[in-house]
């Protein structure tokens, strides 16, 4: 009868610990997804002073504005450019946001083919939002990066921002002139 108690409580501690591992291992896992876009978006925003974030946030009066609409970025640099997202809505809102990294939303200045090149030549890479509460608003960098190959020329991308709430909806259309040099 002893000995049917001892092994009991060795099985139970047994499954505590396997259950503590996996515990652990779960959480970790978690935090390393979730947690990563996390730190790439606080390293993305790395070197953006708070004063021109504020300056950024006072001046956007439309649901999307850009700090620089035109930029020019040499081949194989990383330039950052902010995206403001406003939302005028009295309740929270998930913006889209179409970066242009599809071939028709980009187009090369002066080619009559539209866009065909675009994401082969300039790579920009946004992080999507968590929803913008209602009557704020939400700052996003945009890293672009023109590839070796890029001509020198300039790439026109269009950006749409669009969202709804309570049947009204957010909608803009930027553009953002890249002259590669």
């Amino acid at each position: 009868m002893k000995k049917g108690s001892l092994n009991l409580s060795i099985n139970a501690i047994v499954v505590l610990i396997m259950a503590v591992t996996l515990l652990s291992l779960g959480l970790t896992f978690i935090n390393k997804t979730f947690g990563g876009a996390t730190g790439e978006l606080e390293k993305s925003l790395a070197g953006i002073g708070e004063d021109r974030i504020i300056q950024l946030k006072s001046k956007c009066q439309d649901p999307g504005c850009l700090e620089f609409t035109t930029m020019t970025i040499a081949r194989n640099s990383l330039e950052k450019n902010i995206l403001v997202l406003n939302n005028r809505l009295d309740c929270d809102v998930e913006l889209d946001i179409d970066i242009g990294n599809k071939g028709t939303n980009c187009q090369i200045l002066g080619e009559s083919s539209p866009g065909n090149r675009c994401k082969e030549d300039v790579k920009l890479v946004t992080f999507t939002p968590q929803p913008v509460g209602a009557k704020t608003k939400e700052i996003v960098p945009i890293e672009i990066t023109p590839k070796n190959s890029a001509l020198t020329t300039t790439y026109r991308y269009k950006i749409a921002v669009s969202g709804n709430c309570g049947g009204s909806n957010l909608e803009d259309t930027l553009y953002l002139d890249i002259e590669v040099e």
